[in-house]
């Protein structure tokens, strides 16, 4: 009887034990992106800052010079995300970043490039992300241009905010460039601490790829390409992966430039036909 009871109390042991040894959920607050990720001087910017056990009144603090915030996050807000007519169910429930609402102040004379956020409570803080200040005209993405038809046309030089909405969102834009200049599209995502691998694609008016060179600053893609001639060019951007959210976010700097601002061959004149690299 006693090595009954001894061999019923060691057997409660390894199945409890192994219980008991389960890591327990984390309850520190996170961050996971702010949309958008940036914004012009000159300029009042309303935010939507994604966090995970974010109790009320959590504190928002961004540091760099010209810009401000408010010190607590605002009211939580429901998510509004479109994904592409291209997303098949599911049977594993996806589960998005949470969002609050705030502002960033940036001021007319603020230095450029990025600032630094991040969210702190009683129970602990979150590592700090970047929030950029430019200097071109800004666009926040319209949803929904999953489709082609769809494209969200853009006047260049611009920099656009958008994100990659939910699995298998597609984002496209649509611009007019003249033959002979050379339009450069530089997406930020994987710098912003963004989930986003991102693609680019460029495709005239009839749907044909444009030939592209690219380059990656981190994993991020640099695309640059010579128009062959005036008219429309669609701009798609979609994710490696097809997973999508709000947290990845993106922030794209289209450009162009005259050839001639890139090289001159050899005793004669920079034209379209010329062979030049690009970056």
């Amino acid at each position: 009887m006693r090595i009954s009871r001894i061999g019923s109390v060691l057997l409660a042991m390894l199945v409890v034990g192994p219980a008991l040894a389960q890591p327990v959920p984390s309850r520190e607050p996170g961050s996971t992106h702010i949309f958008p990720a940036g914004g012009r001087r000159g300029s009042v910017v309303n935010v939507q800052v994604g966090g995970e056990c974010l109790p009320p009144q959590t504190r928002f603090r961004i540091w760099g010079d010209g810009v401000a915030a408010p010190p607590v996050l605002g009211s939580k807000i429901a998510g509004n995300l479109e994904p592409s007519p291209r997303r098949k169910p599911t049977l594993i429930p996806i589960s998005y970043a949470k969002q609050w609402q705030s502002k960033i102040e940036i001021a007319p004379d603020a230095t450029l490039g990025a600032k630094v956020w991040r969210l702190s409570c009683d129970r602990a803080g979150t590592p700090g992300r970047p929030f950029i200040v430019g200097d071109l005209p800004e666009l926040i993405e319209t949803e929904s241009n999953s489709i082609a038809q769809d494209a969200e046309r853009i006047t260049l030089p611009v920099t656009v905010n958008g994100r990659i909405a939910g699995e298998r969102d597609l984002d496209y834009y649509i611009f007019t460039a003249a033959k002979g200049q050379v339009v450069t599209c530089d997406v930020m995502a994987g710098r912003l601490g963004s989930l986003l691998d991102a693609v680019v694609e460029v495709l005239d008016e009839r749907g044909r790829r444009v030939p592209v060179q690219e380059i990656r600053m981190g994993g991020d893609p640099v695309a640059a390409f010579l128009a062959p001639r005036d008219g429309d060019y669609l701009l798609l951007l979609s994710s490696v992966s097809f997973h999508g959210g709000p947290e990845y976010v993106y922030r794209m700097t289209v450009t162009t430039q005259p050839y001639a601002a890139y090289a001159f061959p050899p005793g004669g004149q920079a034209g379209p036909s010329a062979q030049v690299e690009l970056f």
